[in-house]
């Protein structure tokens, strides 16, 4: 294997790596919270209500209602009456019914982690939906597939369908919808490391959120900025944003939502390597957890406890652990700075089987429930138990292919080598080494398989991208050219028409001249005739002549005959 394909490879996988580590956190954060307690009463009052009920549509609405209570604390029975609720919607024939009771099916595979199934059953809502033209509901669903799309690693058509949302959304006036799924895109742009178009659209979010006063909504943007720049190790601009997070979802007053920015801000402390900061965060998630019987709550804070120790140990340079031992029991060790390294692995084991316990009552099957069976087993082969850690790694592994994750099957079957190689080296007997050791070659083997897998399809992966923004550009320079060539072809015309214009307006113009002219000519000719005429009257009236006549009338007037001066003027 050429040294080329190897620094692309541990780049893919560090990439995947991340990527993974960030679901986590958005996976985390994105379960609704519930109190058990309270919900335990609610399910047994809607229980009683759907065998009082009669009428097919009131016993629809009731499954719907308690299969979403239920996605919480019971997966499968959940399901269960998601299913029933479509049964009933199809025998009534009620399209909006049915596309309600695909979408709760959706939501629940979604929750379980079966990403493939919710976007099948997400799939058949939207098409019954797209006929019912409901909208609202057609933009909840588009999310949601982007959702999934974007935990299945699609980021492009996890864009794009967050972009359908938006479109309605804006339809709709949704402001607070708006600002939600700008958020949604900022976490893809994350993902793919473009951090700047990731805050240009968390500040656009906490905007909109701002003018709105939503309290939750401007701390989810805030989180996710304070994220962004841990990962940037921005420390301080981190934990400005983490507190202004917290601070606005402490003004709303709701325990359940301030449970959770504890647990957020003890990722962002961890991230930053504040261990003892969110180690303190993570207790007061916890405790809040506790008091609301919060148990999927309990799965990610005492995953996230763990992970903390896990990583304040492997990190070199730090040198305080008595201050994470001195938090986590009474009993801290007097007069001693040096905690056992082995004492702090034990603790962190402690709250990561507290947390499986729960996984496995749950039957959770996702990101969260693998990472705590990887560090359960990697406790184990620490402290130089690796019979111990075989049975968590293998549960990892095969709970990681059931759902497709290659990326958590691999990194179990990494771990269950090392633990293998571990009981080769404490096994006496040689039978059992050479058997463990060909289990750690087969694990080994294994290994490699997937992690050429995760290379080639990373690779694929961004050569369809590339092939994407190449095809996107072209058609982007060809629709530029056209749309120069279609300005040139309407300045052209436009032009052509001056010139048309310009044309009759001379030729117009000449006529008119010639009309002119030709009407002056006619008044000067009239007009010299008439001066020709009165000239020839002149030149025929002699003026000794009418100066003679006239005397000689006169002369008839004073003689008074009248019939003379008659007689010579006529």
């Amino acid at each position: 294997m050429g040294l080329g394909y190897l620094t692309i490879f541990n780049k893919s996988f560090k990439m995947a790596a991340f990527r993974c580590f960030l679901l986590l956190i958005w996976f985390a954060l994105q379960f609704p919270l519930v109190s058990f307690g309270q919900d335990s009463l609610k399910i047994d009052s809607l229980e009683g209500e759907l065998k009082r009920a009669v009428l097919d549509t009131v016993r629809i609405n009731l499954l719907h209602t308690l299969s979403k209570v239920l996605r919480r604390s019971d997966l499968e029975k959940s399901l269960t009456y998601a299913k029933e609720e479509l049964d009933l919607a199809v025998y009534i024939n009620n399209e909006s019914k049915i596309a309600n009771a695909y979408s709760n099916i959706g939501e629940n595979k979604y929750y379980k982690g079966d990403f493939g199934q919710a976007l099948s059953y997400f799939e058949k809502s939207l098409e019954l939906l797209k006929q019912t033209n409901a909208q609202k509901d057609l933009a909840t669903i588009y999310q949601r597939v982007g959702d999934a799309h974007s935990l299945q690693d699609n980021d492009n058509k996890a864009l794009s369908f967050y972009l359908k949302a938006l479109h309605i959304k804006e339809e709709l006036d949704d402001m607070k919808g708006i600002a939600n799924l700008y958020i949604d895109m900022a976490v893809i742009h994350q993902y793919q490391s473009n951090y700047n178009k990731s805050l240009e659209l968390l500040f656009t979010s906490l905007k909109i959120s701002g003018s709105l006063n939503d309290k939750n909504g401007m701390a989810k943007s805030c989180f996710q900025v304070a994220l962004i720049y841990a990962l940037q190790k921005q420390a301080v601009k981190s934990i400005e944003y983490a507190n202004k997070a917290l601070n606005h979802i402490q003004e709303t007053g709701n325990k359940k939502d301030i449970g959770t920015y504890y647990s957020r801000s003890g990722y962002i402390h961890n991230i930053l390597k504040n261990y003892v900061s969110a180690l303190k965060f993570y207790n007061n998630a916890i405790k809040i957890a506790k008091e609301l019987k919060d148990q999927m709550s309990l799965i990610y804070n005492y995953g996230g406890v763990g992970r903390v120790l896990l990583e304040a140990i492997s990190d070199t340079n730090y040198k305080d652990l008595s201050a994470l031992n001195n938090l986590l029991q009474s009993d801290s060790i007097p007069n001693s700075k040096e905690v056992p390294v082995k004492k702090m692995y034990n603790h962190a084991l402690k709250f990561l089987l507290k947390g499986d316990s729960i996984s496995e009552r749950l039957n959770i099957q996702k990101h969260i429930s693998w990472s705590i069976l990887i560090d359960i087993g990697d406790i184990h082969i620490k402290n130089n138990e690796p019979l111990n850690a075989i049975p968590y790694l293998k549960k990892a592994i095969n709970s990681s292919r059931t759902h497709k994750n290659k990326y958590y099957e691999s990194l179990s079957n990494k771990k269950l080598y090392e633990a293998y190689i571990a009981l080769v080296k404490k096994t006496t007997f040689i039978q059992k080494r050479e058997k463990h050791y060909q289990y750690a070659i087969q694990t080994l083997q294994q290994y490699h398989a997937l992690n050429d897998s995760i290379f080639n399809e990373t690779n694929s992966k961004q050569i369809a991208e590339m092939q994407t923004k190449y095809e996107t550009e072209k058609k982007e320079q060809e629709i530029v050219v056209l749309s120069k060539e279609n300005e040139i072809q309407k300045l052209q015309n436009k032009r052509n028409q001056l010139m048309l214009y310009g044309l009759g307006g001379s030729v117009l113009l000449i006529v008119l001249i010639a009309v002119l002219f030709v009407i002056q000519y006619r008044l000067r000719a009239k007009q010299k005739a008439v001066e020709l005429e009165q000239k020839l009257l002149r030149s025929q009236m002699n003026p000794h002549f009418i100066f003679n006549s006239l005397n000689a009338i006169q002369s008839f007037i004073y003689k008074s005959d009248m019939k003379e001066s008659a007689k010579y003027i006529s």
